[in-house]
């Protein structure tokens, strides 16, 4: 894509276009759009890519995968999240596993451009120290919710947490949160039910009595 197109495009995401907005003209000549329909974006955990990432539109689940096959989901990227800008640095193989949960624009550049672009980019530095601590602060929060919540008190966090942010809740956006099996979320979302707690809808989860679900936690 024509560097022009390029940028006509990402002028439509502010946060896209303060990212990019003091990325030298050669490093910038050099990124590409590319796109990818739900799961067709996968990059694995152990091994390693020649290119570093940042999502325009889209979702990106971040994950491990253990010996026996279960998932634990680390992080949910959006729009302006970098995808494998550490591994780029540090010229490692990647130490989790990413797939797109939905049809994904990303901005690809060769990790040898973006090692360039860091290096000579005050602004992009700062924003990427404050990015690294920000992740790593909401990690500790995450592996402490697994360590020492059940699985129910994860799932009443949840719920909890997107009725403060007045935001639906789905059992897709459950499942990116907690580490459980679709089938202990069901009995445990039944549970919930059944003390009239929460309403489960073909799609969202309605939280009926705020009260008693505060009481579990």
């Amino acid at each position: 894509m024509l560097l022009q197109n390029m940028v006509k495009e990402i002028e439509k995401y502010p946060e896209i276009k303060e990212i990019l907005s003091s990325c030298p003209l050669e490093i910038l000549s050099q990124i590409e759009i590319v796109e990818f329909e739900k799961e067709k974006f996968n990059l694995y955990q152990d091994c390693q890519y020649n290119y570093t990432y940042i999502v325009l539109t889209g979702i990106v689940k971040v994950y491990l995968l253990s010996e026996k096959g279960n998932q634990v989901v680390l992080d949910i990227y959006r729009r302006g999240n970098f995808i494998g800008e550490q591994e780029a640095i540090i010229n490692r193989p990647y130490s989790a596993s990413l797939i797109n949960t939905t049809d994904v624009t990303l901005l690809r550049l060769h990790n040898r451009e973006f090692v360039k672009w860091l290096n000579s980019d005050q602004q992009l530095s700062t924003k990427f120290i404050t990015n690294l601590c920000d992740q790593l602060y909401h990690l500790t929060k995450r592996t402490q919710r697994y360590s020492l919540q059940s699985a129910r008190e994860q799932i009443c966090a949840c719920l909890l947490s997107y009725h403060s942010k007045n935001k639906q809740v789905t059992r897709a956006d459950i499942l990116d949160e907690v580490d459980t099996s679709y089938r202990n979320l069901n009995r445990i979302l039944k549970q919930l039910e059944e003390l009239g707690i929460i309403k489960v809808g073909k799609i969202a989860i309605e939280i009926i009595n705020l009260e008693k679900l505060n009481n579990i936690l």
